[in-house]
């Protein structure tokens, strides 16, 4: 759980909450859990890396996830008071699918809080991970984060279109779909060539397309494209 944050009427707020996670030895992470106290929008965690800040920070000061192609690794998000993701419970060949945590990571906790009220308020978010037992044989996932930084809007402009397309590692599959997006955003959606695999309307909730092809999706075409309205 991250400490209070607070947020002044009619602001919004980016912060970011350190930590390492107290495993002594790797795990295998089949489930994420979350909670958001009312005036924060969204979360997201991150793999963090040697040399962040130390532990318990919170920052709003060059608070962010990295620009261009640095990104550090997704871990989970979400946009809802209280988020699960569960992963996959077979790969097909019957082995689960889990997220590899190594012993000690560091992380943090991109936050979002906006507080439309006239009054200050405090927040915190609360993540929490469930683990395979120990030893269990298990097949890897990762998220795999395309990210378009250079979309320009005029003034005034609507239904302006941000279209990027790129190429997949070979043999990569997916499972599940989403995008993100910020206030700006009327529509996004994710394409294999011309077919579009998942469309969200709502930027602040934009959900998830798990329903492609069990217990896994792989692009016919090679690449992701990917608009932004």
């Amino acid at each position: 759980m991250t400490p209070d944050v607070t947020v002044q009427a009619n602001a919004t707020v980016s912060a970011c909450y350190y930590f390492h996670t107290p495993n002594a030895s790797a795990l295998a992470i089949k489930k994420w859990t979350s909670d958001m106290t009312a005036g924060t929008h969204h979360l997201i965690l991150y793999a963090g890396a040697a040399g962040q800040p130390a532990d318990g920070t919170v920052s709003m000061a060059a608070c962010g996830a990295g620009t261009g192609s640095s990104l550090p690794p997704w871990l989970y998000s979400s946009h809802t008071l209280h988020g699960e993701l569960a992963l996959p419970a077979d790969d097909g060949t019957g082995k689960p699918v889990g997220m590899a945590v190594t012993a000690g990571q560091p992380m943090f906790i991109q936050i979002y809080f906006v507080n439309p009220t006239a009054a200050a308020l405090a927040a915190h978010v609360t993540v929490n991970a469930y683990a395979y037992p120990a030893g269990t044989a298990y097949t890897q996932t990762d998220t795999f984060v395309a990210y378009n930084n250079s979309i320009s809007i005029a003034p005034q402009a609507s239904n302006v279109i941000a279209s990027k397309t790129c190429s997949l590692p070979s043999g990569v599959k997916f499972w599940r779909l989403s995008t993100e997006s910020h206030m700006q955003s009327t529509a996004t959606d994710l394409k294999d060539g011309s077919s579009v695999l998942f469309m969200g309307t709502n930027w602040e909730n934009p959900g998830a397309q798990t329903s492609l092809v069990a217990p896994f999706y792989a692009f016919t075409s090679g690449a992701m494209t990917y608009e932004c309205t």
